[in-house]
Protein backbone atom coordinates (compact mmCIF):
# COMPACT_ATOMS: atom_id res chain seq x y z
CA UNK A 1 0.00 0.00 0.00
CA UNK A 2 1.54 3.31 -1.06
CA UNK A 3 2.62 5.39 1.88
CA UNK A 4 0.30 8.77 2.67
CA UNK A 5 1.61 12.05 3.28
CA UNK A 6 -0.09 15.03 5.15
CA UNK A 7 -2.40 16.91 2.75
CA UNK A 8 -0.32 20.24 3.94
CA UNK A 9 2.88 18.36 2.54
CA UNK A 10 1.62 17.67 -0.73
CA UNK A 11 0.37 20.95 -1.15
CA UNK A 12 3.37 22.63 0.26
CA UNK A 13 5.25 20.79 -2.68
CA UNK A 14 3.43 21.97 -5.16
CA UNK A 15 3.91 25.39 -3.94
CA UNK A 16 7.39 24.66 -4.03
CA UNK A 17 6.73 23.62 -7.87
CA UNK A 18 4.44 26.92 -8.32
CA UNK A 19 7.25 29.16 -6.55
CA UNK A 20 10.10 27.62 -8.28
CA UNK A 21 8.64 28.25 -11.76
CA UNK A 22 7.35 31.76 -10.87
CA UNK A 23 10.71 32.80 -9.07
CA UNK A 24 12.55 31.49 -12.05
CA UNK A 25 11.62 32.89 -14.79
CA UNK A 26 8.78 35.90 -13.46
CA UNK A 27 8.87 37.70 -9.94
CA UNK A 28 10.88 37.30 -6.74
CA UNK A 29 7.36 37.12 -5.17
CA UNK A 30 6.39 33.98 -3.61
CA UNK A 31 3.14 32.16 -2.59
CA UNK A 32 1.91 30.35 0.43
CA UNK A 33 -0.30 27.33 1.33
CA UNK A 34 -2.96 28.73 3.92
CA UNK A 35 -5.73 26.46 5.39
CA UNK A 36 -9.14 27.58 3.50
CA UNK A 37 -11.68 29.08 6.40
CA UNK A 38 -13.61 26.65 8.09
CA UNK A 39 -12.50 23.66 5.34
CA UNK A 40 -10.68 20.57 6.10
CA UNK A 41 -7.05 20.13 6.55
CA UNK A 42 -6.57 18.73 3.21
CA UNK A 43 -8.34 22.27 1.91
CA UNK A 44 -5.87 25.31 1.13
CA UNK A 45 -5.46 28.41 -0.15
CA UNK A 46 -2.41 29.06 -2.31
CA UNK A 47 -1.85 32.78 -2.86
CA UNK A 48 1.20 35.91 -2.15
CA UNK A 49 0.98 36.65 1.37
CA UNK A 50 2.50 38.50 3.84
CA UNK A 51 2.71 40.70 7.22
CA UNK A 52 -0.98 39.47 7.00
CA UNK A 53 -2.17 40.47 4.08
CA UNK A 54 -3.26 39.40 0.55
CA UNK A 55 -0.11 41.08 -1.62
CA UNK A 56 -0.07 40.83 -5.66
CA UNK A 57 3.14 38.79 -7.16
CA UNK A 58 5.01 42.17 -8.52
CA UNK A 59 5.47 42.74 -12.42
CA UNK A 60 8.30 44.39 -14.35
CA UNK A 61 8.27 46.80 -15.85
CA UNK A 62 4.84 47.32 -14.03
CA UNK A 63 1.80 45.56 -13.37
CA UNK A 64 0.58 42.95 -10.29
CA UNK A 65 -0.56 39.41 -10.42
CA UNK A 66 -2.74 38.55 -8.02
CA UNK A 67 -2.95 34.85 -7.52
CA UNK A 68 -5.17 32.80 -6.23
CA UNK A 69 -5.90 28.87 -6.06
CA UNK A 70 -8.25 26.86 -3.58
CA UNK A 71 -6.62 22.86 -3.65
CA UNK A 72 -7.57 20.18 -2.03
CA UNK A 73 -5.55 16.73 -1.52
CA UNK A 74 -7.81 13.60 -2.59
CA UNK A 75 -7.53 9.86 -2.36
CA UNK A 76 -7.18 8.45 -5.97
CA UNK A 77 -6.44 5.08 -6.88
CA UNK A 78 -2.70 4.38 -6.63
CA UNK A 79 -2.69 7.41 -4.29
CA UNK A 80 -3.31 10.78 -3.43
CA UNK A 81 -3.66 14.08 -6.08
CA UNK A 82 -3.90 17.31 -5.61
CA UNK A 83 -6.95 19.15 -7.13
CA UNK A 84 -7.21 22.60 -8.27
CA UNK A 85 -11.16 23.42 -6.89
CA UNK A 86 -11.13 27.08 -8.14
CA UNK A 87 -8.54 29.96 -9.14
CA UNK A 88 -8.81 33.46 -9.84
CA UNK A 89 -5.73 35.15 -11.79
CA UNK A 90 -5.97 38.99 -12.06
CA UNK A 91 -3.78 41.13 -13.93
CA UNK A 92 -3.72 45.05 -13.85
CA UNK A 93 -1.89 47.92 -13.64
CA UNK A 94 -2.59 48.47 -9.30
CA UNK A 95 -1.37 46.42 -6.23
CA UNK A 96 -5.12 47.36 -4.65
CA UNK A 97 -7.92 45.17 -5.91
CA UNK A 98 -9.86 47.95 -4.36
CA UNK A 99 -8.83 49.54 -7.55
CA UNK A 100 -11.73 48.61 -10.24
CA UNK A 101 -10.79 50.76 -12.93
CA UNK A 102 -6.85 49.40 -12.92
CA UNK A 103 -7.32 45.29 -13.01
CA UNK A 104 -7.18 44.54 -17.28
CA UNK A 105 -8.24 40.61 -17.23
CA UNK A 106 -9.26 38.15 -14.78
CA UNK A 107 -9.30 34.08 -15.23
CA UNK A 108 -11.50 31.96 -13.46
CA UNK A 109 -12.06 28.44 -12.55
CA UNK A 110 -14.41 26.74 -10.78
CA UNK A 111 -14.59 22.59 -10.73
CA UNK A 112 -18.15 23.05 -9.39
CA UNK A 113 -19.92 25.99 -10.53
CA UNK A 114 -23.19 26.87 -9.07
CA UNK A 115 -24.07 29.09 -11.46
CA UNK A 116 -26.41 27.85 -14.23
CA UNK A 117 -25.09 28.33 -17.49
CA UNK A 118 -21.77 29.82 -15.76
CA UNK A 119 -18.64 28.05 -17.55
CA UNK A 120 -16.20 26.33 -15.54
CA UNK A 121 -13.25 27.96 -16.86
CA UNK A 122 -13.99 31.62 -18.28
CA UNK A 123 -12.40 34.56 -18.72
CA UNK A 124 -13.28 38.30 -17.44
CA UNK A 125 -12.12 41.57 -19.28
CA UNK A 126 -12.33 45.04 -17.98
CA UNK A 127 -14.04 46.45 -20.99
CA UNK A 128 -16.41 48.94 -22.42
CA UNK A 129 -18.50 49.41 -25.62
CA UNK A 130 -18.28 53.45 -26.81
CA UNK A 131 -22.07 53.17 -25.96
CA UNK A 132 -20.73 52.90 -22.37
CA UNK A 133 -21.97 49.55 -21.62
CA UNK A 134 -19.72 47.29 -19.72
CA UNK A 135 -18.31 43.50 -20.43
CA UNK A 136 -16.89 42.79 -16.76
CA UNK A 137 -19.25 41.06 -15.51
CA UNK A 138 -19.50 38.50 -18.26
CA UNK A 139 -17.77 35.04 -18.40
CA UNK A 140 -16.41 34.28 -21.41
CA UNK A 141 -15.58 30.38 -21.69
CA UNK A 142 -11.95 29.75 -22.00
CA UNK A 143 -10.87 26.13 -21.08
CA UNK A 144 -8.98 26.06 -18.21
CA UNK A 145 -5.82 28.07 -18.31
CA UNK A 146 -2.84 26.83 -16.59
CA UNK A 147 0.15 28.46 -14.90
CA UNK A 148 2.55 28.93 -17.66
CA UNK A 149 -0.14 29.85 -20.02
CA UNK A 150 -1.04 32.70 -18.18
CA UNK A 151 2.82 34.02 -17.86
CA UNK A 152 2.96 33.09 -21.30
CA UNK A 153 0.31 35.82 -21.97
CA UNK A 154 1.91 38.50 -19.46
CA UNK A 155 5.37 38.13 -21.24
CA UNK A 156 3.90 38.03 -24.86
CA UNK A 157 0.94 40.06 -24.95
CA UNK A 158 1.73 42.50 -21.90
CA UNK A 159 5.62 42.64 -22.66
CA UNK A 160 6.20 41.67 -18.95
CA UNK A 161 10.06 40.96 -18.63
CA UNK A 162 11.09 37.91 -17.82
CA UNK A 163 13.69 37.18 -14.74
CA UNK A 164 16.19 35.68 -17.65
CA UNK A 165 16.39 35.49 -21.32
CA UNK A 166 13.21 35.45 -23.01
CA UNK A 167 13.65 32.35 -25.01
CA UNK A 168 14.96 30.33 -22.74
CA UNK A 169 12.08 31.42 -20.06
CA UNK A 170 9.42 30.11 -23.03
CA UNK A 171 11.47 26.59 -23.18
CA UNK A 172 10.88 26.94 -19.24
CA UNK A 173 7.27 27.43 -19.71
CA UNK A 174 7.10 24.85 -22.72
CA UNK A 175 8.80 21.77 -20.23
CA UNK A 176 6.56 22.67 -17.44
CA UNK A 177 3.25 22.59 -19.30
CA UNK A 178 4.09 18.86 -20.65
CA UNK A 179 4.37 18.29 -16.96
CA UNK A 180 1.32 20.11 -16.18
CA UNK A 181 -1.14 18.25 -18.90
CA UNK A 182 0.32 14.74 -17.34
CA UNK A 183 -0.34 15.78 -13.74
CA UNK A 184 -3.92 17.15 -14.69
CA UNK A 185 -6.90 15.15 -12.74
CA UNK A 186 -9.81 17.26 -14.33
CA UNK A 187 -9.03 15.36 -18.08
CA UNK A 188 -10.56 12.25 -16.79
CA UNK A 189 -13.79 13.87 -15.49
CA UNK A 190 -15.38 15.61 -18.38
CA UNK A 191 -17.13 18.17 -17.74
CA UNK A 192 -20.32 19.88 -19.69
CA UNK A 193 -19.87 22.31 -21.25
CA UNK A 194 -22.36 24.66 -18.88
CA UNK A 195 -23.95 23.66 -15.73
Amino acid sequence: MPRRSHPVQVVNSYVEYLNSLINGVLSDSRLVSLKAGGGPQSRRNITSFQGGARLPIRLKPAGFLFFDQLVEVVEKVGGQALQVLTYTHIFGWSDSQKDKDAWVFRYEYDRHPNAQGKPHAHLHLNAHHSSGFSYEDYHFPTGRISVEQLIAILLHEWEIEPRMDKDAAFDTLRESYAGYVLRRTDLQEIPPPFP
